[in-house]
């Protein structure tokens, strides 16, 4: 039997949509369906049916998925149990966001540091689902995300995961100080109308949110552009190629200099920086750079109330 395919039918489990399912696991939907259909042909049942838009599980699909989770969970560990033994005890894997990879990531390993001046630490950024996938799966031990308040995503969702919020961090939306919309004091979704966005990945949390406002609003932009570097994007803005949806973190210098100026319109929601990691997995090292996160985090709370007081006034 197909880890691989079990992995989908446990995914595809917690989404119940193929689609989620296909961003979450970066697969083409009818590779959802191929691996399912793999799966029910070797027990020979049906595991899946489809109600409305999205899917259920049958009587038998339950049962399947007990034993699934199961062998999915043995060989997470059992990749953890090989990587411990040969990777050093100080080392220590860390994803982030891709816009916390510049501002708050460098905080965190200074601090950690401190108190252990020994630990080797890896690094890699990219989209919130990637990050936390990577914890799941045994490659990260620590994972740094963005997301929105209150809100329980398909990628937190495992009984393996502990999460816990950081920071409650602002969206800015911003453009250059010669974008037609910077000296506007009023901003509606309906000023958008043909704008072109400078966006982050697919599936961040605050690009989804502001999209939604838009289409709530039956906007159209004119075109929107997809970035993981955010210094393209920062670069851009000043040019006056579009507008920009990022953490007000990202642009603060930016915004105190009057490079770019922050729109009077933000996405809906409170959006809070969130770290997510293994309990079972837990070294030393790794509890000194969770404590390093939490001690960031506190440490950034007043900064974001100013900025989050300056942006609603």
């Amino acid at each position: 039997m197909d880890v691989r395919n079990l992995k989908t039918f446990v995914a595809l489990a917690e989404a119940r949509t193929v689609t989620r399912t296909a961003e979450r696991l970066d697969y083409a939907p009818s590779s959802i369906a191929a691996h399912v259909h793999a799966l029910e042909q070797e027990v020979g049942v049906a595991l899946v049916e489809r109600v409305g838009r999205g899917i259920a599980l049958t009587e038998a699909g339950r049962a399947f998925l007990v034993h699934a989770k199961r062998i999915v969970d043995a060989e997470r560990s059992a990749i953890a149990d090989v990587r411990a033994a040969v990777v050093p005890a100080s080392a220590v894997s860390l994803g982030s966001a891709a816009s916390l990879a510049s501002c708050l990531l460098p905080r965190i390993l200074a601090r950690a540091r401190l108190r252990e001046p020994n630990l080797s630490v890896s690094t890699r950024h990219g989209s919130c689902c990637d990050q936390v996938a990577g914890v799941r799966d045994g490659e990260l031990d620590l994972a740094l995300t963005i997301e929105r308040r209150g809100e329980m995503l398909d990628h937190l969702r495992d009984e393996s995961l502990a999460t816990e919020e950081l920071s409650a961090v602002p969206i800015a939306v911003v453009v250059a100080p010669q974008h037609r919309l910077a000296s506007l004091t009023r901003v509606a979704p309906a000023d958008f109308t043909g704008e072109t966005l400078l966006d982050t990945e697919p599936g961040c949390s605050y690009r989804e949110a502001f999209a939604a406002l838009l289409d709530e609003a039956g906007v159209r932009i004119g075109a929107r552009l997809d970035f993981d570097n955010f210094e393209a994007i920062r670069q851009l803005v000043r040019l006056g190629a579009g507008a920009a949806i990022l953490p007000q973190v990202v642009v603060d210098d930016e915004l105190a200099a009057g490079t770019l100026v922050e729109l009077p319109i933000r996405p809906p929601g409170e959006f809070v920086i969130v770290v997510t990691w293994r309990p079972a997995t837990v070294t030393a090292p790794v509890q000194a750079l969770l404590n390093a996160a939490r001690e960031e985090g506190k440490a950034l709370l007043p900064t974001f109330a100013l900025g989050a007081r300056a942006g609603a006034a």
